[in-house]
Parts: structure tokens; C-alpha cells; sequence
């Protein structure tokens, strides 16, 4: 399972609102949706922002260190 799974896994099971987590985490919606369905590779800052914004622990939703080589950088 790849990390927007996860992360799509974790806001289905708990219940969050996506409404309140694209606000929390400063995300435009269209951004997060396409996240969330894979469309779109989350970049570092992004994955942080959900993260902190759910308030889970830096590994949530990653496997080890491979999973890294997936995300963008921004410049």
C-alpha cells in the first residue's frame, strides 16, 4: 500500500473531514483530492502538513526509507 493509500485509509477509518483537513493543512482541495487518488505525488512539505494536521507520528504513513524516493521536491 503506497502512502496516499494509507493516508485515504486513515481519513476513511477515522472519520475525518476532508473539508476540515484541506483547511487544516493549507492544501487546495483539488490538490488533496488528486493527492489522495494518487493523481498527483505528494511533495515533502505536503505530506508534513497532513500529517501534522491529522496529528499522527512522522512514519504514519510511510513504509521504510523506499517509499521516499516517491515524493517530490519542490524548489
Amino acid at each position: 500500500m503506497k502512502a496516499h493509500e494509507r493516508i485515504k485509509n486513515y481519513i476513511d477509518t477515522n472519520g475525518v473531514s476532508l473539508e476540515l483537513l484541506f483547511r487544516k493543512c493549507g492544501i487546495s482541495r483539488n490538490t488533496l483530492g488528486t493527492m489522495l487518488t494518487g493523481k498527483r505525488k505528494n511533495c515533502v512539505d505536503e505530506y508534513e502538513a497532513i500529517r501534522v494536521a491529522l496529528n499522527v507520528e512522522t512514519n504514519r504513513f510511510l513504509t521504510p526509507h523506499s517509499e521516499l524516493l516517491n515524493f517530490n521536491v519542490k524548489k
